[in-house]
């Protein structure tokens, strides 16, 4: 079993990701003392970057929410039956400002169930191990992945990402018509983790490739695998690191 409770493991308000972090500690101190519990459980550390300069788009899908901030003032502006160029401005703002995955102590960062789905849809086509077993057998130890990219020194809020031109214009097909849409796109990006596994059901040698197979094949993010290709690295880890 996962040292860390499966429901704590994608909380995300601020006082639940300092349970989670509380049971990090506990399993910190468990593994420096007696070692894993479970022999079978591994914990690995995890490099996922930019394949062959593939830059890497982001959709956080937030807007769905009609309560969503974003939604509402987006919603005002695509009312009006004409409209300035300001208002195509702001909602090219409102379109990369919402799309990227975003938390002021990180700054932008991964979800980590992008790469625990990576393995799960990946796992039977290389290794002939069911999405089911992944899903019990492969666990995040956090839910917010820091990205590292070109040009992130200089982004210091969310509202840098459009001034530094960091995103992409689009015409995507909506019914019957064509829209432009703005997307937020990293380049030279790559984010590091750890992930806790069972290795009765994934070896070492097998998340390797199960892992190099999605990342190269199927890719990260929004537009894949156009978008979104990488490498990955993975090691054996002595113990978790810490979370800020």
């Amino acid at each position: 079993m996962s040292l860390i409770p499966q429901g704590i493991k994608y909380l995300e308000s601020e006082e639940q990701q300092q349970i989670l972090r509380g049971w990090r500690q506990v399993s910190l101190a468990i593994f420096e003392t007696i070692g894993v519990i479970n022999m079978s459980i591994k914990l690995i550390n995890v490099t996922v970057s930019a394949h062959a300069g593939s830059s890497l788009l982001m959709a956080n899908p937030q807007t769905v929410d009609p309560l969503n901030a974003y939604s509402k003032e987006r919603g005002k502006i695509t009312s009006l039956r004409k409209k300035t160029d300001e208002d195509i401005l702001r909602l090219r703002e409102l379109d990369v400002e919402s799309k990227v995955y975003w938390s002021d102590e990180l700054g932008v960062y991964v979800p980590s169930k992008w790469v625990i789905a990576s393995v799960a849809n990946s796992a039977f086509s290389v290794a002939k191990i069911a999405k089911a077993k992944i899903r019990s057998s492969v666990f995040p130890t956090e839910n917010h992945i820091k990205l590292n990219y070109a040009g992130e020194e200089q982004v210091a809020s969310l509202q840098h990402i459009i001034a530094n031109e960091h995103f992409i214009t689009m015409n995507l097909k909506q019914g019957q018509v064509s829209v432009t849409k703005a997307i937020p796109m990293f380049s030279g990006w790559s984010f590091s983790t750890q992930l806790e596994i069972d290795t009765d059901i994934v070896n070492l040698a097998e998340i390797q490739r199960i892992m190099d197979y999605g990342a190269r094949y199927v890719g990260y993010g929004d537009f894949r695998p156009t978008y979104g290709r990488a490498e990955v690295e993975i090691s054996e880890a002595a113990k978790l690191k810490q979370v800020a």
